[in-house]
C-alpha cells in the first residue's frame, strides 16, 4: 500500500510532483524487493528544495529508524543547514558518503543516484560522483521490516522535508550508473526498464494522476 500526500504543479517533467509542505511525507509498505542483501541497487530521484535548514535534517528516501539500528536498510538525507547529502547504510550507519560539494540550493532541480556497484558504494548529485566508500567483501544490506519513507524518517526528531519530488525510483541488482553521467542526466520521465526495476513513482501526466510501477 501507498500513503500519499499529493501531487503539486512544480515539475521537473510533465505537469506534476510529489509536494512535501515540511510536515507530511510518503509511505511504501515494507516489501522484499527493498531486501537488497549482497545485490548491486540503485535509488534515485530528483528533488527541488524549498528550505535548506531544519533542526533534523531533511530525509529524502530511506528505509529504517534514526540512528540507524539493525532494523535500518539505508537512508539519503540532507543535514541540518543543508550544506550536504548523506548517503548511509547498515547498523548504526557503519558505512557513509556525505557530500564535499555544497548542496544547499533551493528552487532547483537536482538528480541523486546512490548506488552499489559490487562492494562500493557511490553517491550521484547531477551525474558526478559526490564521494564513494568500500564496503567490507560481500557485505550484506540489513533487511529493515520499516515502510520506505520519503520526506521524513521515523524517530524522536522530524526530519521532514520541504519542497518537490519526482521520478524515485528504485532497482535491486543492478547498478544503473558506475561512471559520472552529467552530459546524459535523464531528460525524461524514467520508466519501468527492466524486471530490476522494483519501484517506480512518477508524476508525468496530469495533476494528481500519478504512475506506481512495481515489479
Amino acid at each position: 500500500s501507498l500513503t500519499f500526500s499529493g501531487a503539486h504543479p512544480t515539475a521537473k517533467y510533465g505537469q506534476g510532483s510529489f509536494y512535501f509542505d515540511g510536515s507530511d511525507s510518503l509511505t511504501v509498505s515494507d516489501s522484499d524487493d527493498f531486501n537488497f542483501g549482497t545485490e548491486d541497487f540503485t535509488v534515485e530521484l530528483w528533488f527541488n528544495s524549498s528550505r535548506n535548514t531544519n533542526s533534523g535534517g531533511q530525509t529524502l528516501i530511506g528505509q529504517g529508524q534514526a540512528g540507524g539500528g539493525s532494523n535500518s536498510s539505508f537512508l539519503i538525507w540532507k543535514n541540518g543547514d543543508g550544506s550536504k547529502i548523506g548517503f548511509y547504510v547498515g547498523s548504526n550507519w557503519a558505512y557513509y558518503i556525505e557530500t564535499t560539494t555544497n548542496a544547499s540550493t533551493t528552487n532547483e532541480w537536482v538528480h541523486l543516484a546512490a548506488v552499489r556497484s559490487g562492494d562500493t558504494l557511490t553517491l550521484y548529485m547531477n551525474g558526478q560522483s559526490a564521494g564513494t566508500t568500500s564496503l567490507s567483501t560481500n557485505y550484506a544490506m540489513n533487511n529493515s521490516a520499516h515502510n520506505l519513507s520519503m520526506g521524513n524518517f521515523p524517530g524522536a526528531t522530524p526530519s521532514y522535508f520541504q519542497g518537490y519530488m519526482s521520478d524515485i525510483r528504485i532497482s535491486k541488482g543492478v547498478a544503473r550508473y558506475t561512471a559520472a553521467f552529467n552530459n546524459d542526466l535523464p531528460t525524461a520521465p524514467l520508466e519501468t526498464e527492466d524486471s530490476r526495476t522494483k519501484l517506480l513513482l512518477n508524476t508525468n501526466s496530469a495533476l494528481q494522476d500519478f504512475e506506481i510501477g512495481r515489479m
